[in-house]
């Protein structure tokens, strides 16, 4: 029987700022909440798509944010596929980038920098980032470079935002980012509702 596929964004494990804005008091009190949510939500055979960021990016930080994902996928029987995001090292945006590809392979089972996908005829992006000119947390929209043109028809899932905007963050546009969606992940099922409602709607304007 196929599992559930789930998706999930910015998860930054053992990221003490990010610990404190989500209002944790620990480090250790924020990822247990993270992993114990993949955990509760996951089951075996199932595939969790993590849109980029799962840790600051420091050498000690993504080691441990591997480690922690590799002990849950392993104990759920969760098959794990990452879209990189600006604070992992293995995303190409980075100069040494190849140099860590193997340490996220053997956690991750796919390793890339976006993905397609369908949904009952429309192209669905997944993605770190929103689309190119569409925002950022501050005034200036950083990593213009890695991030996916909108071609005026297509659908973008992503993270990166942190919930600044919102989930629908533009007309055709998701964030899935942990800010909005109670630090758990999302049923892709429940993208697929979403995506399908707001492209009908698109159609008859």
């Amino acid at each position: 029987m196929t599992g559930n596929t789930w998706m999930t964004s910015d998860l930054h494990l053992g990221h003490e700022k990010v610990a404190h804005l989500r209002g944790f008091a620990t480090v250790d009190e924020h990822d247990a909440e993270i992993i114990g949510n993949l955990h509760a939500r996951t089951r075996s055979g199932d595939q969790l798509w993590i849109l980029g960021d799962i840790s600051s990016g420091s050498s000690t930080g993504e080691r441990h944010a591997l480690k922690l994902l590799d002990e849950y996928a392993a104990a759920r029987g969760v098959t794990m596929h990452l879209i990189t995001g600006n604070h992992d090292s293995v995303n190409p945006y980075h100069r040494d980038s190849h140099k860590h590809f193997r340490a996220f392979t053997d956690v991750f089972t796919t390793v890339q920098p976006f993905a397609r996908r369908k949904v009952a005829g429309t192209y669905v992006w997944l993605s770190h980032f929103p689309w190119f000119g569409g925002g950022d947390r501050g005034d200036v929209e950083r990593h213009s470079e890695a991030r996916l043109h909108d071609n005026g028809r297509d659908f973008l899932v992503h993270g990166h935002l942190h919930g600044a905007y919102g989930r629908w963050t533009g007309e055709r546009s998701i964030d899935v980012g942990l800010e909005n969606t109670g630090l758990r992940p999302l049923n892709w099922s429940h993208l697929v509702e979403m995506i399908s409602k707001r492209a009908e709607e698109l159609r008859n304007d």
